[in-house]
């Protein structure tokens, strides 16, 4: 697995961040610190990512001469999750984590194309909406291009939640920063969308020759 790497036959080191997060309520903030190094194999992140076959190519990016990765606005933790799935396909403690740390595994599945490592997290993703969160959930979905959890905050934001959702000072920060996000919300609102035109009852009247009736005459 990706820990044993930093023991035996490891080639490739990534610098992360060296402390996890500042604990700030359901989500957190980067807590800042110096990098430290998370140590992986490159013939295994070569073989797995389509990423890393192309900076580990000969004669390509800088990492394919240093062997270093910067992740630096990712901790840890985050880094060896990403390499747990490479190596293993899973994530064993994905459904320990925070919301937070959730998101910023998506954006390293994200930024560094791991597919099947974003539908991961965005089914973990969405366990974890509620309505301190839904607006940076949302945020996130559509910046990590995250299709399953953006409809999953726009039905938690349309549910039974709605008011307590708007008037929460989170959600209507990030919608004021973010109006964009509006966008589907009301597309996907039974209240404001378009209703189909009512069919027109067709009456069948009968048809009044009125040359006939009146013999011709005008």
């Amino acid at each position: 697995g990706p820990r044993s790497a930093r023991l035996r036959g490891a080639s490739v080191v990534f610098h992360a961040r060296a402390f996890p997060f500042a604990r700030r309520g359901a989500l957190s903030t980067p807590a800042r610190s110096s990098p430290a190094q998370v140590n992986a194999h490159k013939a295994i992140l070569v073989a797995r990512g389509e990423y890393f076959r192309g900076v580990f190519r000969r004669g390509g990016m800088r990492e394919s001469e240093t062997g270093v990765v910067a992740m630096e606005k990712h901790s840890v933790p985050t880094v060896e999750r990403m390499l747990e799935f490479v190596y293993t396909n899973r994530v064993e403690c994905i459904k320990e984590c925070s919301a937070h740390e959730v998101l910023d595994l998506l954006s390293a599945a994200e930024e560094f194309l791991l597919p099947e490592l974003k539908k991961l997290c965005e089914h973990a993703a969405k366990n974890l909406i509620n309505i301190e969160n839904v607006a940076k959930m949302m945020s996130a979905a559509e910046r990590f291009g995250a299709p399953t959890l953006r409809d999953a905050c726009i039905q938690f934001v349309l549910s039974e939640h709605k008011n307590e959702v708007i008037e929460h000072p989170a959600f209507q920060q990030e919608f004021q920063s973010y109006p964009n996000l509006l966008i589907p919300i009301i597309k996907a609102a039974p209240s404001l969308s378009a209703s189909p035109p009512a069919k027109r009852q067709r009456i069948e009247a009968p048809v009044t020759h009125q040359f006939e009736d009146q013999g011709g005459a005008p």
